[in-house]
């Protein structure tokens, strides 16, 4: 057997798509659940262009107030043009959404230490993490791993431009960190991520460290400006645990040990 073949970028890249394909395919068996009900068929507003600028003010369907995440709700409204109500197309994205992350973890693995085999194996652990499971197979979360999407394709080409110093990476970089940031709240974690490769990879160079990775403080800046200060909107209600901060705190130790 031609163990060089395994070495092959392109051969590892299609084994990760059949294999990542494969384990999620019973997904598209599945109907709308949950709050796919709320975001899919029930929320009027994604159905006209008339409503973005509503969207983009941070409307959401009731009983799910307190979050703003306005790229996400323009992408359900494009999806929804696109898709209507037809669960199959669905689900299809979210099976794509899994395999273009699968894809950027690649990259920036492979990016990062120059090995294809780890890159392969890191994606393949990646893919086939249990985790994952809500995000893909319940609709609505696969909506939120967009912002996922946009992280890793902002860092990816963070990396690009710190190997090449060609200034367009920069750039895509921080428009994908912004859409990222007004996806999912998880991309304020960005910045730090940056500012640690930085400081493990560039500390000799602090000028530059600081002058390429603060810029990116300024979207989730910018996030809570827009949020609590122009647009007013509290916080997200738990009714589950009577907004005791103490009780989320405990459930959360409880569930990463019990993971």
């Amino acid at each position: 057997m031609n163990l060089e073949l395994f070495k092959n970028k392109k051969f590892q890249l299609l084994a990760l798509l059949l294999i990542i394909t494969a384990a999620y395919f019973n997904v598209f068996f599945n109907d709308f659940v949950w709050d796919d009900k709320d975001f899919i068929l029930n929320w009027k507003s994604i159905r006209s262009a008339e409503n973005l600028p509503a969207l983009l003010g941070g409307e959401l369907p009731a009983r799910h107030e307190g979050v703003y995440r306005p790229v996400r709700s323009l992408i359900y409204s494009a999806a929804y043009g696109l898709f209507e109500q037809n669960v199959f197309w669905y689900h299809l994205q979210s099976l794509i959404i899994l395999v273009i992350a699968g894809l950027l973890i690649y990259f920036i693995t492979l990016k990062i230490t120059k090995k294809t085999s780890l890159a392969f194996l890191t994606t393949l652990f990646f893919g086939l993490q249990p985790i994952n499971t809500e995000a893909i197979t319940y609709i609505t979360a696969s909506f939120d791993i967009w912002g996922i999407i946009f992280l890793l394709a902002a860092f990816y080409f963070w990396l690009t431009f710190r190997e090449t110093e060609k200034r367009i990476y920069y750039i895509a970089s921080l428009i994908l960190a912004g859409l990222a940031t007004f996806t999912y709240e998880i991309a304020f974690s960005l910045p730090l991520i940056i500012l640690i490769y930085s400081w493990l990879f560039y500390r000799d160079q602090k000028n530059s460290l600081l002058k390429t990775t603060l810029p990116y403080f300024a979207w989730p800046a910018l996030y809570f400006i827009l949020r609590l200060l122009i647009l007013d909107i509290p916080s997200r209600k738990a009714a589950l645990f009577n907004d005791n901060l103490f009780f989320h705190a405990l459930t959360i130790i409880k569930i990463a040990a019990k993971y």
